[in-house]
Order: structure tokens, then sequence, then C-alpha cells
């Protein structure tokens, strides 16, 4: 209905402009069609972009509303309805769980030798093994994290000290077992083997006291050197070679790059006193890299001692499955029956108690919710005694997993590139020869432009001799005229002409 009003607005706008010819100039009622049809045209055009806008403007509304919800279900499926904890049916929950379940040593194989078989490694127990077809003791199929040996200490026992990856039994001897890569973080070492491996059937979980046990150290005792247990911790179990390797082999990290020492910093100062660590570096000063050792707070613990009995009980006790809960809830509850204080699993502390505290709840935050916890000695009857710095453990079944993530989506981002400069490779080549051919156009304009420069030069002369010419033969005609007139205005004074008309 609209384009037809417009189509007779048209028609009427022409018939009129018809009639108006007799007194208009025909470009005024040219322009008064063209300034018309401009007119409805940017109109159509802002009708048809404000209905594509309003849709747009709906769709957006429902995508992000639709976005929102998906979020927020994300979100729940992640980390669950709880905000201090995830929710045990939530992604983070289990996941917890399942890794609370997978800590632990497992089976253990020590210092065997390995030989290739292909792409496939044999490895040769120490002392033969019976073989069972079924059961705990198969392991057929079974995934084993292999480590490479290397002599550590002064007697040179060989210990796992670098992970090779992760490998599956393809088949098992009583003397010997055929693994298969799986995923390998050390792929030189697992095609030229350089020394014994060690297979672990659970990655080995972080200790704090993993280097004190080997090295027959406690960081509590009054003689403790730190100096000598850091340099201990150098030259036999961290050396900076372990650290910041390239792809092709080349160390990126010196032994004595801050970086290096930052490393060194966290597991020589692990469960030492925040004076204790000051001094050190004060008396170190001269040959430190960083001045100073500042850890996150989670890594601080500090020392209260009551001064009475405590304002409340504490839970420590609950009631799980260590299968599905692990030795603790995400609370920091004791799940195993021993560690149980029995009674109600609560306690309370008696005055000239000692307990830690980490630094988070010492000091008192505020959580996601607004909730204000307050510090601790605000709520309790305690004196500060010290600040101790505990070294958080790492959790390598997790690390290792998302390392075989992003490995995944490395290859596939790889793949992606590849093809990405394989169209680009296309690209180019087409682009180049499309240059050459512009190329070779733009030389034969450009042979063509002079020649029709040449041209315009001839034609310029000629029309500058054409112009002289007509200037000669202008001044010529008005002299033949003048001559013409005079001769003609004797004719008349002599009665000889008798026409007077002054028409040429």
């Amino acid at each position: 209905m609209t384009y037809a009003l417009l189509g007779l607005a048209f028609v009427l706008l022409v018939v009129f402009s018809i009639f108006a010819t007799k007194t208009w100039h025909w470009i005024n009622s040219l322009f008064l069609i063209l300034t018309f049809l401009v007119g409805i045209g940017a109109a159509v055009a802002t009708s048809e972009v404000y209905q594509k806008r309003t849709t747009d403007m709906k769709e957006y509304v429902a995508a992000k509303k639709k976005a929102e919800t998906t979020q927020a279900e994300a979100r729940m499926a992640v980390y669950g309805p709880e905000d201090i904890n995830y929710g045990p049916d939530s992604l983070r929950g289990r996941t917890e769980a399942l890794n609370r379940e997978l800590t632990g040593r497992g089976r253990v194989w020590e210092n065997g030798e390995v030989t290739a078989k292909g792409n496939n490694r044999i490895f040769r127990f120490k002392v033969t093994r019976p073989v069972e077809e079924e059961g705990d003791g198969a392991m057929q199929d079974v995934l084993l994290n292999a480590f490479v040996d290397s002599p550590v200490g002064e007697d040179g026992v060989p210990y796992p000290t670098k992970y090779i990856g992760t490998l599956v039994v393809e088949s098992e001897t009583p003397d010997s077992v055929e693994l298969a890569p799986v995923f390998l973080a050390d792929k030189k070492e697992y095609a030229t083997p350089s020394s014994s491996w060690t297979l672990f059937e659970k990655m080995p979980s972080d200790r704090n006291d993993a280097f004190h046990r080997v090295v027959g150290t406690n960081p509590q005792d009054k003689d403790f050197d730190i100096s000598a247990y850091r340099k201990t911790l150098e030259t036999d179990y961290m050396p900076s070679s372990m650290f910041g390797i390239n792809a092709d082999g080349t160390e990126v990290l010196s032994a004595d790059s801050p970086a290096y020492e930052r490393i060194i910093d966290r597991y020589a100062f692990d469960g030492l006193k925040l004076g204790q660590i000051e001094d050190w570096l004060e008396i170190n000063a001269a040959t430190r890299k960083n001045p100073r050792f500042e850890p996150e707070p989670e890594a601080v613990f500090v020392e209260y001692k009551f001064n009475k009995k405590s304002n409340r009980n504490y839970q420590v006790d609950a009631n799980g499955n260590l299968e599905t809960d692990g030795l603790f809830t995400p609370l920091g509850h004791a799940v195993r029956t021993d560690l149980h204080v029995g009674g109600e699993g609560s306690l309370a502390f008696a005055k000239n108690d000692t307990i830690y505290v980490d630094q988070l709840n010492a000091d008192g935050y505020q959580r996601a919710d607004g909730t204000v916890v307050q510090p601790f000695p605000q709520t309790e009857d305690v004196t500060e005694v010290s600040r101790l710095y505990v070294r958080q453990n790492r959790d390598y079944p997790y690390i290792l997993d998302g390392l075989e993530r992003q490995t995944a989506r490395l290859d596939e981002e790889t793949k992606r590139v590849t093809k990405d400069n394989q169209e680009q490779d296309l690209i180019i080549t087409n682009a180049q020869a499309q240059i050459n051919e512009r190329d070779e156009i733009i030389v034969k304009l450009q042979k063509d432009q002079e020649y029709l420069t040449r041209d315009f030069d001839s034609i310029k002369e000629v029309l500058e001799k054409r112009q002289v010419q007509w200037s000669e033969m202008q001044k010529r005609l008005a002299t033949l005229e003048k001559q013409v007139a005079d001769q003609h205005a004797e004719l008349q004074k002599a009665g000889k002409v008798t026409n007077t008309s002054t028409k040429k």
C-alpha cells in the first residue's frame, strides 16, 4: 500500500512537472523529480534499517538473556550452590573428590632397565614378579607414570627425579612389561633412555617434608642450617638444569637467575618462621638477587597461644566415606575414624594451648556474599607467638591433566594454523599473480599515456597554428570589409549604386 501511494505521488509529480514547464525551466522540473526520488529512497532505506535494527535488538536481548541463563547454569554445574565450598554434585566438587581419591603412591616399580621396541619400550623389573591374569596384581592396560632415575646424594642412590610421561601396559611377563606412549612430557628421554626408569601406578603426591626426610633435617630444630639445606637442594635435588628447558633442549633458566632463586626459596624456607627467614635474608643480602621473600597469605600460618579457655567448641570430625570424601572434607573435618577426637566430634582449647591459623583467617576477610569473617584474635582471647611459612603443595595429577588438555588443544591449534598457513600461501600466490598481471596492465597503460601525451602535444601545436591563422584571417577579413565599405560609399556618392542597404 505504501509503495502504491508513493508511485501515485510520483506520477502526479511528473504530470505537474510537465505542466509546470510552461513557466519553469526544464532543469527545475528535473531537479524537483530527482529530489523527490532521492527523498523517497532515503525514507525507504531508513525504514528498512529501522526494521532490521529492531529485529537485531530483539535477537540481541533474547541472546543476552539466554547467555546469562546459560552462564548461571554453567556456574551452578561447575561450582555448585555453596558460597564457601564447591557443591558435592558440582563439577569442581566431583573433581576435588576424584583428585582426593587418586592421590596416593599406589604401586611403584623402581630402577627398571629400559630398552626400545619400535615406538614402545620394554621395562625390565629388578626382581621377577608373579603375573596374575586378573585382580589387583595384573598390569594389562594399566596407565603408569614414568620417571627417569638420577643419582642423588653422596652415596649416588638412583631416585626418580624427572617426569617422562604417561604410558600404558600393552603386554606383561614375569620379568618385564611392554609400554606404549599415551602422553610424553620428555620426548628426548623417551626416544633415548639415559638411565633406569621408575614407574608409578599413581602420580606421586607433593609433601612438605619430602626433601627433609631424604636429607635428614628438621626445620624446627634450633641448629637447622638454612644455607647448607639450600646448597643441598641446588646441588643434588633441584639444580637449575631441571627448570626452564626449551623445546630444543637449551637451558633458559640459569643458576644465578632471580627466577631460580625464588623457586629454591619456596622449598628452602618451607616450615620456617618468618623471623628466621628475615634474619637469614638480612645476613645474605649481599649475595641475593631478590632482596625480599613475600609469600602469599594462604602460605603463612600464625601461631596463637590461648590466654584462657576457648569461647566455643570447634567441629573437627565428619561422618563421610573415604572413597568419596577423602581424608578430610572441604571444611577440613576429618573423615578417617583414627583421626577423630570422639564424642560430639568437636573440641575446645584450654589455657596455654597453641594452634596454627592461616593468615587469611587470622587477619580476617570478606566472603563473596558480603559476609565478614572477623580476625581470629577478635573472636578468642589469644596471643600471637610467631608466623610460619608453609609451602602450598602442588596437585600433580591435576596439573598433569591440565597439561594433557593443553597439549591436545595445542595440537588442534597447530593443525588449524597449518591449514590457515596453507590457505594464506595460496592467497599470496594468487595475489602475486594478480600483482604481476596488474604490473603488465600498468606498463601498457603507461605506454598508452605516453602516446596520448604525444598526440595531445601534436594537437595542441596544430591548434596554436590554426589559432594564429584564424587571427590573421580575421584581421584580413576586417580589412577587406573596410575596403568594400569604402568602395561602396564612393559608388554611392558617384550615383552608381542605388541600393543603400547595409546588410552584409
